[in-house]
């Protein structure tokens, strides 16, 4: 997956920069979001073996890192993301989240 894709998956990014292609490790760019917010991240680690990968975003002075993966599963594949992130806005993320793991499954098949 190249960082293009990821708009038409994420509801919440509308498009990538600084990144075209394959994300590699210590890879730096930026999402922008609704109203053109725009927020910088770092790919902290690819590990395409594995199919799992880690970025960091920042938003102010709260830092966000979320880790994603694919697992065989009996019936196909699992995608999943891990998100650390304080309780109160990983329960207003969440919903987001969910969607765009669907969409993601969606878009693979």
């Amino acid at each position: 997956m190249t960082v293009s894709e990821w708009p038409s998956w994420s509801p919440q990014i509308i498009k990538v920069m600084g990144i075209d292609g394959r994300i590699c490790a210590g890879d730096q760019g930026v999402v922008v979001g609704p109203l053109g917010v725009k927020i910088p991240f770092t790919i902290v680690a690819v590990d395409e073996e594995t199919m799992r990968w880690t970025w960091r975003v920042s938003v102010g002075p709260l830092k966000i890192q979320m880790i994603h993966g694919v697992d065989p599963s009996s019936n196909g594949s699992r995608a999943w993301v891990r998100i650390m992130l304080p309780a109160p806005i990983a329960l207003g993320y969440a919903p987001f989240a969910a969607l765009a793991l669907h969409k993601l499954t969606r878009a693979s098949l």
